[in-house]
């Protein structure tokens, strides 16, 4: 398998959170980047072309043994170079969510954002599938009766229990959950931000991404 197929392998089966051990031989140098060119449709019909690809980081940076896994990244080259200036590097909010930019409003984003500088979507590690990330048990929510009011204790006790049985589902699924906070997502923006050759960048975020960003 050519070297470049073989790291899109390796990225597609981390995503998918599946165990690693068979890749284990052949997992991608930290710092590694895999590239691919891409046309982005609107949904009005409009297109324009980008780049998508990965960069390759430690799921949890604390443990020299760590599994490796890919950021996921979109890049948008400017139109007008003339005059070089720090690309935008734009994050998403949640935690856990993504930009599309197959809907007009982030199709027009990153269509006026790339006239004098480059833009690049960094996503979230575990996007662009997002039960990676954010587990279905925590999204379908616990089921509480009808047949009486609840209570702000009722309520706090069935979030605690949807969350002890997320973190089961994933940490099970070979996932090191000690790696999903706020310092390694910084560093992942770190990391991409150094693969791409970028001295400086200028950070674009909202909600979340707006904690990322002062992070």
């Amino acid at each position: 398998m050519p070297l470049r197929h073989r790291y899109l392998a390796i990225a597609i089966t981390v995503l998918l959170g599946v165990n690693q051990n068979s890749f284990a031989q052949e997992s991608p140098a930290i710092g590694s980047v895999v590239t691919t060119p891409i046309v982005i449709q609107s949904k009005s019909g409009a297109s324009q072309v980008a780049e998508q690809g990965m960069v390759f980081v430690k799921e949890n940076r604390s443990e020299a043994a760590s599994r490796t896994i890919p950021i996921h990244f979109m890049r948008f080259a400017a139109e007008q170079s003339s005059e070089p200036r720090p690309p935008i590097f734009l994050i998403a909010g949640g935690p856990g969510s993504a930009y599309d930019f197959s809907s007009d409003r982030y199709f027009e984003v990153a269509l006026r954002l790339r006239r004098t500088r480059d833009v690049v979507y960094v996503g979230q590690r575990g996007n662009p599938r997002e039960p990676v990330l954010v587990s279905p048990l925590y999204i379908e929510g616990q089921k509480m009766p009808l047949d009486r009011a609840t209570t702000v204790e009722a309520a706090r006790s069935a979030i605690r229990e949807q969350l002890k049985e997320a973190q089961s589902e994933l940490s099970s699924m070979g996932i090191d959950l000690r790696g999903y906070d706020i310092i390694n997502i910084v560093d992942d923006l770190y990391e991409v931000r150094s693969a791409l050759g970028y001295d400086q960048i200028a950070l674009r975020g909202c909600s979340f991404g707006s904690q990322w960003s002062m992070s």
